[in-house]
């Protein structure tokens, strides 16, 4: 049975996310519509998901519950700024749907600063050769 033979009421044109090209016309049956319907709502409810990922472990959290991902960020900066720990010193970072959301840099990812020049790197200091280093 072709779509056409089973469509009532109702005229939907252009829709191109239920795959209807913009020259084509079809008028839906009911049951029909309110599947659409129901299918574009569900895209529209997904919960964005989130990752916390620690420099030197990975990727320690990843789920659809936000207040679980920051709290898992919250106690990773707190474990990079104690020192201690595989987590200690390293860089943390919240990701929302493959986005940066919130980033803190451990001491592990900082350029160290020298009385010297004050981390300005002038000539023959030692932060010329770390920054060398580095690069």
């Amino acid at each position: 049975m072709t779509l056409s033979k089973v469509v009532r009421k109702g005229s939907y044109q252009g829709v191109t996310q239920w795959g209807i090209s913009t020259s084509a016309e079809i008028t839906p049956s009911r049951a029909t519509a309110r599947k659409w319907a129901e299918l574009e709502n569900a895209q529209k409810q997904t919960k964005p998901t989130w990752e916390v990922i620690v420099g030197n472990i990975g990727t320690v959290y990843s789920g659809t519950n936000g207040f679980e991902a920051n709290t898992t960020f919250q106690t990773y900066v707190g474990q990079s700024n104690s020192g201690y720990g595989r987590a200690g010193g390293e860089d943390v970072t919240l990701m929302k749907d493959g986005e940066l959301h919130r980033q803190f840099e451990g001491e592990n990812g900082r350029l160290p600063i020298c009385d010297d020049c004050g981390g300005e790197g002038t000539e023959g200091c030692i932060c010329d050769d770390l920054n060398d280093a580095t690069d």
